[in-house]
């Protein structure tokens, strides 16, 4: 996907504004509202203008240091609408301020917990159920978009778990009890190397245990989701087919001999969810998450994702969770080493040479590469104007770690439905 821009990182005042908030709000757990940006943001203050490229399939733009989202094109929610409506201020107000972003956030979660009776003083584990609210996922009552809310918290609940430090704010760890949170077939889900979710059953499976199914219908409509195969393409990787709108079966007799890297412009569960809207007109075969590596499959690897125009039909895509603009704070060790990982894999299946990865200067425009360049970015791709993943990506380390000097031992965990 293309990028956003991103205004400069200023985190010195933020603490007196996180400190203001839990004054006027001390129902909310401290450190929730600074993990909670972070989550999202790394806590930069987003100011995207445009996705740069005019494209409407793109993902609606987030504003803010919660990356909260103004027009969901009809299927996230508009959750900045929603938080600046009950704090009485403008969008505008909202996204030039971080001191009343963090007020109206506050206030909004304030305002939940009241309504869901936590008391006075809840603990953060139980604030998982108001964090959900502030999420942009769909409430459609599914088990998948459950799962994806899930997903979101989990986030929030792992930095607060593992503390964070940025300019001057620092967060310390803290202890988090995630099994008081989620139900053990949850936990094991949002925590498991490999998980299947098979979207005309509403059911996810992760290690053998099935997550409850919900109690709403499944869609039936003529883009029903076809059911998921028994097994992914990489062993380690969830399985979360896109809509069937947003991909196309098969090649047309091609094969892949190139592989693309993108940068979601959006966070992991929201890329998840997107994907898995019939109205987007855009996929990619895999999403790897920033914290660390885990791996989504949208679309197999024989199929045709929509994620870079007229090459789509040869490209194999792998979108990275975070934000172009900074991606310094997206782009982790993790995340490196388990992409790596997928590519290697992905060039033993379709027998594509690793020592063609571009290993050259990360650039902040298109930079158009041929196509003897088989693994590359998405700016690097002719006919299109993204610019991901950008000038923060390695790629003399990406390049390394595709092709180790020395053997490797990789560990595969398979996913393989044995039912």
């Amino acid at each position: 996907m293309c990028s956003a821009r991103v205004t400069a990182q200023q985190t010195d005042g933020y603490g007196n504004y996180f400190a203001e908030a839990y004054r006027l709000y001390p129902s909310i757990p401290q450190g929730v509202l600074e993990a909670t940006a972070w989550s999202a943001s790394r806590l930069n203050n987003m100011q995207p203008q445009t996705h740069g490229d005019g494209d409407g399939t793109a993902m609606p733009l987030r504003f803010g240091v919660f990356g909260l989202i103004e027009d969901g094109k009809g299927y996230f929610k508009n959750n900045l609408v929603t938080v600046t409506a009950l704090s009485g201020i403008t969008p505008e107000q909202f996204k030039n301020d971080v001191r009343l972003q963090i007020l109206a956030v506050a206030k909004f979660l304030s305002s939940e917990a009241a309504q869901q009776q936590l008391g006075a003083h809840p603990s953060a584990e139980a604030f998982a159920s108001v964090l959900e609210k502030l999420a942009e996922i769909p409430d459609d009552g599914s088990t998948v978009n459950q799962y994806a809310h899930s997903l979101y918290t989990y986030e929030v609940f792992n930095h607060l778990k593992k503390g964070f430090s940025s300019g001057g704010l620092q967060l310390a760890p803290r202890t988090i009890q995630l099994d008081k949170i989620y139900a053990p077939q949850t936990l094991r889900t949002l925590s498991a190397p490999g998980v299947q979710i098979n979207y005309m059953q509403d059911r996810i499976k992760a290690n053998g245990f099935n997550l409850p199914v919900s109690n709403s219908t499944t869609p039936t409509n003529s883009n029903a989701r076809v059911e998921a195969v028994q097994s992914t393409d990489y062993p380690p990787a969830l399985w979360d087919q896109a809509s069937t709108s947003n991909f196309t079966v098969g090649r047309g007799g091609y094969t892949p001999t190139n592989v693309v890297i993108h940068t979601c412009e959006g966070s992991y569960s929201g890329t998840i969810s997107w994907f898995n809207n019939a109205s987007a007109q855009v996929s990619a075969h895999y999403v790897v998450r920033s914290s660390d590596g885990q791996i989504t499959q949208m679309v197999l690897e024989k199929d045709k994702a929509w994620h870079v125009l007229d090459h789509n039909y040869y490209t194999i895509g792998i979108e990275h969770e975070g934000y172009v603009a900074s991606g310094n704070t997206w782009y982790t060790n993790a995340m490196y080493t388990s992409s790596a990982a997928l590519v290697r894999d992905i060039c033993t299946s379709w027998s594509i040479d690793g020592t063609t990865c571009f290993r050259g200067p990360a650039t902040s425009g298109t930079n158009f590469l041929p196509v003897t360049v088989r693994i590359k970015g998405h700016q690097h791709y002719s006919g299109n104007t993204h610019t991901d993943p950008g000038i923060y990506w390695n790629w003399s380390k990406y390049a390394d770690l595709i092709n180790p000097p020395t053997a490797v031992t990789i560990m595969s965990f398979a996913v393989k439905d044995q039912s």
